[in-house]
C-alpha cells in the first residue's frame, strides 16, 4: 500500500512582471484518491485554496507543456534554477504561480 505524500513548499504568485508573492503551499497525494494530486495554497484568505488535478498532468507538466482549460503546467529553465509554472484559470480570474522543480519532484 502506498503512503501519503505531503510536500510543503513555497510557490510564487506573479502579481506583475516585476512583483511576486511567496505563498505557503502543500502538494498532496493520497492513496485513497490515486489518480489525483491536490495542491493547497495558504494565501491571505480565511480558508486555504485547494485545487485537484490528474497526477498524470503533473508528471507530464514537469517535462513539457501540458494541460488545457483551468490547469496548465510547463517547466522553464534548467539545473538548480528549473521551475514548474502553474497557470490556474478559475472563472473569476487567473493566476500564474511558479515552484522549484526540484522540490516538486522530490
Amino acid at each position: 500500500m502506498s503512503s501519503c505524500i505531503d510536500q510543503s513548499l513555497y510557490t510564487e504568485l506573479t502579481l506583475t512582471p516585476d512583483q511576486r508573492l511567496k505563498v505557503p503551499t502543500r502538494l498532496l497525494y493520497e492513496p485513497h484518491d490515486p489518480y489525483a494530486v491536490h495542491i493547497v495554497f495558504y494565501a491571505d484568505t480565511d480558508e486555504p485554496v485547494t485545487w485537484a488535478f490528474d497526477r498524470d498532468l503533473l508528471a507530464q507538466g514537469i517535462l513539457r507543456p501540458s494541460g488545457e482549460g483551468d490547469v496548465r503546467l510547463w517547466p522553464t529553465r534548467t539545473g538548480p534554477d528549473a521551475v514548474l509554472n502553474l497557470a490556474l484559470s478559475p472563472p473569476p480570474g487567473a493566476a500564474h504561480l511558479t515552484a522549484s522543480l526540484s522540490v516538486v519532484t522530490q
